[in-house]
């Protein structure tokens, strides 16, 4: 079976939290936190992707300079 025709068998499995829309999860005890993270998360978003796409860039970029210190 390939990769493909397992990620289409597991796209047709059902998923039921036991929750309804109106309901809270458990683990999001404090609402006023998580909209304070989330606008975090909105007015630095530009930032967050340039950095990360910058370190993984950085990573292979100078991989080959370190394969000496791996060993």
């Amino acid at each position: 079976m390939t990769t493909h025709e397992r990620l289409l068998q597991g796209a047709t499995v059902g998923v039921d939290s036991g929750n309804t829309m109106d309901q809270c999860p458990d683990w999001m005890k404090d609402v006023e936190q998580f909209r304070r993270g989330r606008r975090f998360f909105e007015r630095h978003f530009a930032a967050v992707a340039f950095a990360l796409h910058s370190s993984v860039l950085l990573q292979f970029a100078f991989r080959p300079l370190f394969r000496h210190v791996e060993r």
